[in-house]
């Protein structure tokens, strides 16, 4: 076990002295939020959810299996979707949809902590959603030699 501690510990030091820098630079890729709901609520909420990091909103997916209406009103509904930060709401979108298969491109910006609300005006059964997530890229500079010291400790 110390054996391959201290080898990880050299790997390190080699690629710190390689590099000859004090900084390690880390970017985020997309990253996406998902899931599926039997059957919206009295509400009419979908689903809510939180951002971790600032970014955007680039896609949506959403398949919709029933929009539970009477037989002689159309299965179209009001799909909202609103981004809430802090205290206000920064953003909103209204999207018709009816049953099946939805892809949209959106551009919506978002903040770390912003909070996804997704409601709709008719009752829905079966609904699955996709959000793809763009990070803002930042550099987050990460001093190699604490990164070195924190794997001492652990070990």
């Amino acid at each position: 076990m110390d054996a391959d501690v201290s080898r990880h510990e050299d790997i390190i030091n080699r690629l710190v002295r390689k590099v000859n820098a004090k900084m390690a630079v880390a970017h985020l890729t997309r990253f996406g939020t998902h899931g599926y709901i039997a059957q919206s609520g009295e509400d009419g909420i979908l689903f809510r959810d939180m951002f971790p990091v600032a970014g955007k909103i680039t896609y949506v997916y959403l398949f919709i299996g029933n929009v539970d209406v009477g037989e002689k009103e159309k299965k179209v509904a009001e799909l909202l979707i609103a981004i809430e930060s802090k205290n206000s709401v920064t953003a909103t979108r209204g999207i018709k949809i009816v049953e099946g298969m939805h892809e949209a491109i959106v551009n919506i910006a978002i903040s770390a902590g912003d909070r996804l609300l997704v409601k709709c005006d008719k009752p829905l059964k079966d609904v699955w959603f996709a959000l793809v997530i763009e990070p803002t890229p930042y550099l987050k500079a990460l001093n190699t030699v604490a990164a070195v010291d924190a794997l001492e400790v652990i070990s």
